[in-house]
Formats: C-alpha cells, sequence, structure tokens
C-alpha cells in the first residue's frame, strides 16, 4: 500500500475504500490483508487521474516519447536506465527528456543509472496505458532488454542462486510464481542429469 501510493494518504484512502467495496479484505490476527490470490487492480478514477497528470508533464511531446514513459514502467522497479534505453532503440523510440520531465515533475528518482517512480500508481498506471492500447512491441522490447542481460553477464555473476533470485523478482513484481528444485531435490524429483552436472560447484545446481 504504501509503494503504491508513495505515502500519499488520499491515495492509500482511496486504495483501501476500493478494496473495502469489492471484498478483497479479510480480517487475520493483525488486522485486515488482502484475501489469498488476490492482486489489486488500479481503480478507475486514479487511473484517470494519473492518465491527465501524464497529459500535462508530456504536454507537447510526441507519441514516441509517450510510448517510450510507458516501456520505462513495463521493468521492474527500480528500472535500470541503460535496459531501458537499449530497449527503447531497439524498436526506434527516442527517450531524450523523458526522465527528465518525470524528475522535474517529482514523479521519479534516479541513483546509480536507475529510475524510481515516486508513485507506484503512476508505474500502474502507465503499464496499462500500454496494455489497453496493446502496444505488444513494447512487453516484448522490455522482456527482450531484461532476459539479454541476464544472458551476457558473465557466468561468474550469475549463478543459479543468482538466476533464482532474478526469476523470483520479476514474478513478485508482476504477480506470478515461480518454484525451483535444489541440490539433492534434483535426484528426488527425477532430474540426475542436471544435478550430475551442477554438483561439482560450490552453489547448488537448481531446476527453476
Amino acid at each position: 500500500l504504501t509503494a503504491r501510493s508513495g505515502g500519499n494518504p488520499l491515495f492509500a484512502v482511496r486504495l483501501v475504500a476500493d478494496w473495502v467495496a469489492r471484498g478483497w479484505l479479510v480480517a487475520g490476527e493483525e488486522g485486515f490483508r488482502l484475501a489469498p490470490d488476490v492482486r489489486p487492480e488500479l481503480p478507475d478514477d486514479l487511473h484517470a487521474l494519473w492518465v491527465e497528470e501524464v497529459d500535462r508533464v508530456m504536454a507537447g511531446d510526441d507519441a514516441d516519447h509517450r510510448a517510450a514513459l510507458q516501456l520505462l514502467s513495463l521493468f521492474p522497479s527500480p528500472a535500470s536506465l541503460p535496459q531501458w534505453t537499449d530497449a527503447c532503440q531497439s524498436v526506434g523510440l527516442v527517450v531524450d527528456g523523458v526522465v527528465d520531465r518525470l524528475l522535474d515533475a517529482g514523479l521519479g528518482s534516479t541513483h546509480r543509472e536507475k529510475f524510481r517512480f515516486s508513485y507506484g500508481l503512476l508505474r500502474e498506471s502507465l503499464e496499462r496505458m500500454a496494455r489497453e492500447e496493446g502496444a505488444l512491441t513494447l512487453f516484448l522490447a522490455a522482456g527482450e532488454a531484461l532476459a539479454r542481460d541476464l544472458i551476457n553477464t558473465p557466468a561468474v555473476d550469475m549463478m543459479p542462486q543468482d538466476l533464482a533470485h532474478a526469476s523470483s523478482e520479476l514474478a513478485a513484481e508482476f504477480g506470478a510464481t515461480t518454484s525451483e528444485f535444489r541440490g539433492i531435490e534434483l535426484l528426488e524429483y527425477g532430474f540426475p542429469s542436471i544435478h550430475a552436472v551442477g554438483r561439482a560447484s560450490s552453489q547448488e545446481p537448481r531446476l527453476l
């Protein structure tokens, strides 16, 4: 709730009110929580508010800049700016000035070549815009950029546990689930070849 609202109490109250109206909150031992398997959607009125804010901040920019902004929202947070730039270039989008506009409007921050939206709701709204516009190319570009970086990372810096961490983070970001078999579990579940290849390493072999 804090991440999505950016600490803004009005946004937080509106989100909770929407969850109550939809019956998504259940009582627990330490208070209320979201019901299991619920991935709360962005309320339409908050989405409309962010659409207006994007229109204001990006006023005068062409469609390429708006598409580049939507593409930025498709990367796990905080987004790698080099990854985003590469993805934009792969689909012919211009990125000049996009991040500066967001920074000037207080809608994001940068640190060590990574960008973080100030409000998770803004990122969700941009992702929803891309989805509703059928911008499949943007989703593919983001996925290809993420996969390319994992593949190009030297093996000494991308061990099985690093891949497992990357996959679990990505799954958590987008409401998916992952599972893995590691070490002796590979033998128990019928994957002896993976175990044989990886058992000599100081790091446990894994199947994701």
